[in-house]
């Protein structure tokens, strides 16, 4: 079983106030395997090219783990690894495929140069080739303790022939001081993108993780996509009035980088007195550049099976970065729903009429893909009930499926109360979220300024 992590907000330690690692580890299970021994941590093995370094074992300070290292490295020489530090775990002992590891230690220069800075580049991987690198992340740092809370994972087993732990000094000449080293396995028992939000780990660094498998609402709360999923009202009715708000999530293919919630998709279904019922739809979706586009629709459906479309319109519109609405790519229509079409629905129409299905699946269909391209041969197919951990308890689901020619496959998930919680098709998830328009405007308010720094750098190469 994976221990679902608390959420709490760690900061890495760059300058900025954080919690204790002891408070950091209260928050994950307790690991599985701890690397260095006392006897191991008395000698850290200090190497230097030609004698061009010294290492000193002080004795602990007050509150900190093991002893402290006082490590001189004279000059800067051409290989980072010419002058380290570090340990091996013997051979049948160490990290398998896939186990998260923590490797956390605090740093300081003590140089007596005002400003004087240390770098660091720790090293996890196999003891012989090949060296199936599980870590590879510098860490830089100056006069003041420094704590660096590192993730690592290897990508094969490297207990068979032992593990080896290195602390390149090479880049610089440097006196640093180095404490209270640890190397902890948490094997399987955390999920990665939470365990890298909870010891503060940077996703730039350490989030490239091929996520490897498709998206499920389990999958997604992995991914730190949500939190938790928003509670179902007890008076919720599929076939009442009602509004949803969707975050428009974005997987780049990584567990815990370059994710983002791009958009947001607002939905309103409002009753007829003539038994049809209206759905308001409208999506906004970030774009490079700044740019943005604007989908707006209102659509008068059919209460049956698919919520067949009978009339709609359709508003599309494309937004600068300053803004404004770009009118060359503005588009406007008004349609009706052919009475020779057969059965038709439209993708935003599916989102309503999952919620309403009971037994039997309606016959294939044609599917109308933002409500104008048509699509035949699509079919909606019951896959029943999937539970996923979100947070820490199982949440059971129902998933329907809408497959046929031309189009990637839609999958839908609803909660006991038969409310639409997560659509996912390919890379793009729709989540349920009442903060899902905070978390747009956070995400435009990014955009700009990506945008903006982009233009200085072309204009600054133009001069």
């Amino acid at each position: 079983m994976r221990w679902p992590l608390c959420f709490a907000l760690v900061l890495p330690v760059l300058g900025l106030a954080g919690p204790s690692i002891d408070e950091v580890l209260s928050q994950l299970p307790p690991p599985e395997a701890s690397y260095l021994t006392a006897e191991q941590l008395a000698d850290p093995h200090f190497h230097a090219k030609d004698g061009e370094g010294s290492c000193e074992v002080l004795p602990p300070e007050q509150g900190a783990g093991g002893p402290t290292y006082r490590f001189t490295v004279n000059r800067k020489f051409d290989n980072l690894w010419d002058a380290g530090f570090g340990w091996s775990t013997p051979k049948g002992t160490g990290p398998l495929k896939d186990d998260i590891l923590l490797v956390t230690f605090e740093a300081r220069s003590v140089a007596q140069d005002k400003g004087a800075k240390g770098s660091i580049r720790a090293v996890l991987r196999r003891t012989v080739q090949p060296f199936n690198l599980a870590l590879g992340e510098t860490c830089n740092f100056s006069k003041q303790w420094q704590r660096f809370n590192l993730a690592a994972t290897p990508e094969a087993d490297l207990a068979g022939d032992g593990m080896l732990l290195t602390f390149n000094l090479g880049s610089m000449a440097q006196q640093i001081e180095v404490r209270d080293v640890r190397v902890l396995n948490f094997g399987k028992s955390v999920l990665w993108a939470p365990f890298l939000k909870t010891i503060g780990a940077s996703r730039w660094r350490s989030g490239r993780r091929i996520v490897g498998t498709p998206l499920t609402p389990g999958m997604l709360w992995e991914m730190t996509a949500f939190a938790d999923l928003a509670p179902t009202p007890p008076d919720f009715s599929p076939a009442g009035a009602w509004q949803a708000t969707y975050a428009i999530f974005s997987c780049h293919g990584y567990l815990a980088f370059g994710n983002e919630d791009r958009g947001v998709l607002r939905l309103a279904r409002i009753p007829q007195d003539d038994g049809t019922f209206v759905l308001k739809a409208t999506q906004q979706v970030g774009l490079e550049d700044a740019m943005s586009q604007l989908t707006e629709a209102t659509i008068r459906c059919r209460n049956d099976a698919l919520a067949t479309p009978i009339s709609w319109t359709l508003k599309s519109q494309f937004f600068g970065a300053d803004g404004k609405a770009i009118p060359d790519l503005t588009t406007e229509d008004r349609k009706e729903l052919p009475k020779d079409a057969g059965l038709a629905t439209g993708d935003w129409c599916l989102f309503e009429a999952v919620q309403r299905l009971t037994g039997t699946m309606p016959p294939t269909f044609t599917l109308l893909e933002g409500m104008d391209l048509a699509k035949t041969g699509q079919q909606l197919v019951d896959r029943g009930e999937e539970t996923y951990q979100i947070g820490k308890e199982k949440r059971t689901f129902h998933r329907y499926d809408q497959l046929g020619h031309g189009v990637l496959p839609i999958n839908y998930w609803l909660d006991g109360k038969g409310r639409l919680q997560v659509v996912v098709t390919l890379n793009r998830a729709y989540i349920l979220d009442p903060e899902a328009e905070t978390k747009y405007e956070e995400f435009a308010k990014d955009l700009a300024v990506r945008h903006e720094r982009a233009e200085q750098r072309r204009q600054a190469e133009e001069e």
